[in-house]
């Protein structure tokens, strides 16, 4: 069921002399729930959020 929402995105970049070392992307939104008691409510919603590490070898990614 799609829902009546606003977003934000948040992407960070880290970065040293040899270049990047790691990026952040969070991407959230707070949602209005119609098929709730009382009118309905409005829910926060975390659906995508993670950490890459950069190294010489390879990316690791981390999520929670």
């Amino acid at each position: 069921m799609q829902k009546p929402s606003i977003g934000i995105d948040y992407i960070q970049k880290f970065s040293a002399k040899s270049g990047d070392i790691a990026s952040l992307a969070v991407q959230m939104r707070m949602a209005f729930d119609q098929t709730k008691k009382y009118n309905g409510y409005i829910e926060p919603q975390l659906y995508n959020a993670y950490l890459k590490f950069k190294t010489p070898f390879m990316d690791i990614l981390g999520r929670p």
